[in-house]
């Protein structure tokens, strides 16, 4: 298999594995659970398996330099711990499908990120998929016949906020993080979100937690969903594909929340979401024919 190819599929199954975040995190926050107190016990949860997993896959790899610690602190901190907090904090406010659109605006940051600076070249084809992607996205959360004066403006900006730390994260990822394993990196940031998250929250520990055992089950849910599977899958596929073009593939997220929301929380959708399905999975197939498309513009 072709490594693009492989790419695409690396992203699309972390697209589908960030997708059930919304879902359990909303279930979660309706059993009255507190962002803070789910991100210390989720990420506790996952930095536990991944550091058994690598001490009996690899040890060795635990042990990372002090150059790649200060760039994976960088992540965790202002990649991995602020994406998921806004989100969560987004999630408290607005629904998960709102939620879920604003996040992956991020390729709209990315691409400038990249137009700014000339690190990288953006092709046209890259930009046409881009189009597609925000448009269908657009048409997802049904914007025309939103009612804006119904959704939390805090709300808004928590998933703003989570978009341009997530541009971040792919960005990052991409140019400073190639030389660390992804499964190293997903027990490392875990760690890292943990602690920031128990600063944020000191009185954790103090606090009277009731864990039933459907609690426990959000918990574990999130740890391998949100802390371990996408975050992995996600590097693994940004070092091959680039994170211009991952952020783009990323937004299939969208539709799969869309529908996990209608059918688990019972979300409405409506004829004009169902094309912006259609618009985001046109972005994702114009960029796996992207040389294919770039060679026949040439001959016209």
């Amino acid at each position: 298999m072709k490594k693009r190819s492989l790419g695409y599929i690396y992203v699309g199954a972390s697209a589908f594995f960030f997708a059930l975040i919304a879902i359990i995190g909303k279930s979660a926050f309706n059993t009255g659970m507190k962002v803070y107190d789910l991100m210390i016990m989720q990420n506790a949860v996952s930095a536990i398996i991944m550091f058994i997993y690598l001490w009996i896959k690899d040890k060795k790899s635990i042990i990372i330099s002090r150059n790649q610690l200060k760039r994976v602190i960088l992540q965790g901190v202002f990649g991995s711990t602020a994406t998921t907090l806004f989100f969560y904090l987004a999630l408290e406010k607005i629904n998960a499908g709102i939620a879920s659109m604003l996040i992956f605006t991020h390729p709209v940051f990315v691409t400038l990120f990249f137009v700014i600076t000339g690190i990288r070249k953006i092709t046209m084809v890259n930009n046409l998929a881009l189009i597609l992607a925000v448009v269908g996205s657009s048409m997802v959360i049904n914007f025309l016949n939103l009612n804006v004066t119904q959704i939390s403006s805090i709300g808004l900006m928590y998933g703003v906020i989570c978009s341009i730390c997530y541009a971040f994260f792919n960005v990052f990822a991409d140019l400073k993080l190639k030389d660390v394993k992804s499964e190293v990196l997903a027990m490392y940031t875990s760690v890292i979100m943990f602690v920031v998250s128990f600063i944020l929250n000191p009185g954790f520990f103090r606090s009277n937690i009731t864990l039933s055992p459907q609690i426990m089950f959000y918990v574990f849910e999130l740890a391998v969903v949100s802390g371990i599977l996408p975050v992995i899958f996600l590097y693994k596929g940004i070092a091959l594909v680039g994170s211009e073009k991952s952020t783009i593939i990323a937004t299939s997220e969208l539709p799969i929340t869309l529908i996990l929301a209608f059918f688990v929380l019972r979300e409405t959708m409506v004829l004009t979401q169902i094309i912006g399905v259609a618009f985001i999975i046109g972005a994702v197939f114009v960029l796996q024919n992207e040389a294919i498309i770039l060679e026949k513009l040439k001959k016209i």
